[in-house]
């Protein structure tokens, strides 16, 4: 919550704010040669990289006659 306090505060242009709350909400970096998002290896797929400070989200997904519920807690890395 400092870090976003620190944002808000800032209207938006705390570059350090914005790279711990990027952190915490588990967002991947970007590989600096091809500026996409770095994959890591999970059993036979890949899966985007996690920082090992990101907070654990769990998400439900409705439709019409099923739901999926995702828990992306599971995707980091120990």
């Amino acid at each position: 919550m400092t870090a976003a306090q620190a944002w808000s505060a800032s209207l938006g242009r705390d570059a350090k704010a914005d790279e711990a709350i990027a952190r915490y909400v588990g967002m991947p970096v970007n590989e600096p040669h091809t500026d996409l998002p770095i994959l890591v290896r999970d059993d036979v797929v890949f899966i985007l990289d996690r920082h090992p400070e990101a907070i654990t989200w769990h998400y439900i997904v409705r439709s019409d006659r099923r739901f999926w519920i995702l828990d992306f807690g599971l995707l980091s890395r120990p």
